[in-house]
């Protein structure tokens, strides 16, 4: 589903005035209120999470591709953005920022995408503040891109998803993945 909700973004520990929580809302089909999109992938790839910890499995390694929203701001009236991101998530013996780096650095470089930097980030409250890191290139100007971001979770994170042990996770902004290449 593309839907949202707070309560997610609480327990993802996303900042309360984070661009990530200012959802775009449509009418609800059911004819009932508004319904509000989804502006990241991270919260939904962190309850696959947890609910394969609850569900004892041992290590899990999963994506999901999907859309993601932002408010028209130009122009209030009109449709939200749509957007595609990539999320991924794992646990299990062997994971650690170096696998989700050598992950990230090979989707990328698959997709076309040779140079990229992973730069410290430790605001950012879903991840670890020592273990986050953006994901950066450069366009064919020279102008620095922000692909995405990526980390460990932080240990608030993983016990609000019941994932119970170290969980790593990343999300790309998909549509400049691939208007780059």
């Amino acid at each position: 589903a593309d839907t949202a909700s707070t309560e997610l973004l609480d327990a993802a520990r996303i900042d309360l005035d984070s661009w990530e929580r200012d959802f775009p809302e449509v009418p609800n089909p059911s004819g009932e209120g508004t319904k509000a999109l989804r502006t990241i992938l991270t919260p939904s790839m962190l309850v696959a999470l947890g609910g394969c910890r609850m569900g004892e499995i041992e290590a899990v390694r999963a994506f999901e591709i999907g859309n993601t929203y932002t408010k028209n701001y130009l122009i209030p009236t009109k449709e939200p953005f749509k957007s595609w991101n990539l999320s991924f998530g794992a646990y299990g013996e062997g994971e650690n920022m170096d696998n989700m780096r050598g992950t990230m650095r090979a989707f990328l470089l698959n997709m076309g995408i040779g140079e990229v930097e992973f730069v410290a980030e430790s605001e950012y409250g879903t991840y670890a503040p020592d273990q986050c890191e953006r994901i950066v290139t450069k366009d064919p100007s020279g102008q620095e891109v922000e692909l995405g971001i990526m980390g460990k979770f932080h240990p608030e994170v993983i016990e609000n998803f019941f994932i119970g042990c170290d969980a790593y996770g990343a999300e790309l902004f998909l549509d400049l993945v691939v208007g780059l290449v």
